[in-house]
């Protein structure tokens, strides 16, 4: 359908943009990826496309150009609440509060978690903010407060998207926490509930 349409209309983004998608589903990055430079070069302004192409880079090792375009993903735009907030870049954030905020794709929120006690590591304070949802699956971490839903968060210092902590705080894949489960229910939480 999506080769139909951009036949009848060859400056129809959303079909190379589809395709695309398409394409990663069935393992053929290469030909992904020009459909989604195909989709830019029509309008360089659509943020599914360079969020998506970011993601393919990711996937496939070009971390540079990988990470710039992940920037377009829907969790990473600046919450009118922290307008005035500096957003984390990675810098050294002993002594900082810094706000994380969960991804808009869960499984993006579900890898990030892993993250978070290495931030904490580092000597930051973390707020996590991320879907009640996942509230239950969250380890007590020292150095983490969750923050409650509907309650103003702490003042900080900084804030990040939760997918930000890979590329901040990881330059390599090999430098990923392997700790294998990363999420860990509380003890008492996993008693409580009969487990």
């Amino acid at each position: 359908a999506f080769e139909r349409a951009k036949a009848i209309n060859p400056d129809f983004t959303r079909g190379y943009v589809r395709t695309a998608d398409l394409l990663v589903a069935r393992g053929q990055p290469e030909a992904a990826r020009k459909q989604y430079e195909r989709a830019l070069a029509l309008d360089p302004a659509d943020r599914h496309a360079r969020w998506q192409r970011g993601r393919l880079s990711l996937l496939q090792g070009d971390f540079d150009s990988g990470w710039d375009d992940f920037d377009a993903r829907p969790g990473a735009a600046v919450p009118e609440a922290l307008a005035d907030t500096p957003r984390w870049a990675g810098e050294d954030p002993a002594g900082l509060t810094v706000l994380v905020r969960g991804e808009y794709d869960p499984r993006e929120t579900i890898q990030g978690l892993r993250f978070v006690p290495r931030l904490a590591a580092r000597g930051a304070r973390v707020v996590l903010d991320v879907d009640p949802t996942f509230q239950p699956l969250l380890p007590d971490w020292d150095g983490v407060v969750i923050a409650e839903p509907g309650v103003p968060h702490p003042p900080v210092d900084a804030w990040s998207p939760l997918g930000d902590l890979v590329r901040h705080l990881c330059a390599a894949p090999a430098e990923q926490p392997a700790t294998v489960p990363y999420l860990r229910p509380p003890t008492a939480r996993v008693r409580a509930a009969g487990a």
